[in-house]
């Protein structure tokens, strides 16, 4: 672009030259944004890992003491259910609610009842993942009633990339107690590219 505006006549290519430092700048700004989006980002998945790691001690049966976050669900609970009475539905919608509820099979969780934390919990997790319904199929079944953890790792550069580690408890299917594998998006529109 340099080179065809040095080519222009004076008059005009101080236009283009205008154009082209404004646009620069204008492309800073967007690699300066993109640097802090990044930067928040990272702050933030920072601040959930102690609430991951909440989570992760439940599901392993490590933490056996729900008392201060039944204690809190308890008011959420009641803050939402204030909320939800003051919403005016409509008659279509009263009913579509009134047929969803009609549908709506309660999660079995019996067999829970004799074990500790929830061994199951990635192996449900992955069956009921709107994404991951399609692909998961009867014969996934009995390899993700091995799944015993699931980690996910995300770095934004250079490139895009998701690392997944699964870990499962011995079984017939493989021998490695863990398989990962990393799926790489593209940094412009943040599809998967690669695998």
């Amino acid at each position: 672009m340099v080179k065809i505006i040095d080519r222009m006549p004076a008059t005009i290519a101080k236009r283009f030259q205008s154009l082209y430092v404004w646009s620069d700048e204008r492309s800073k700004l967007n690699d300066l944004f993109e640097k802090e989006v990044r930067e928040l980002s990272d702050a933030f998945e920072k601040r959930k890992q102690p609430i991951m790691e909440k989570r992760d001690k439940i599901i392993y049966a490590e933490h056996t003491e729900f008392d201060d976050a039944c204690i809190s669900f308890d008011k959420r609970m009641t803050t939402l259910e204030t909320t939800v009475a003051g919403i005016v539905k409509t008659d279509v919608e009263k009913a579509a609610d009134a047929e969803e509820e009609k549908a709506h099979v309660p999660t079995n969780v019996d067999h829970l009842k004799a074990k500790h934390g929830v061994p199951d919990y990635w192996a449900r997790a992955l069956k009921n993942h709107a994404m991951l319904q399609s692909i998961i199929t009867e014969k996934d079944q009995p390899i993700l009633e091995h799944l015993t953890k699931l980690h996910c790792a995300q770095t934004k550069m250079p490139t895009p990339q998701l690392t997944v580690t699964m870990t499962f408890s011995p079984n017939q299917f493989f021998t490695n107690e863990t398989i990962s594998f990393v799926a790489i998006a593209d940094a412009d529109t943040n599809q998967t590219v690669e695998i």
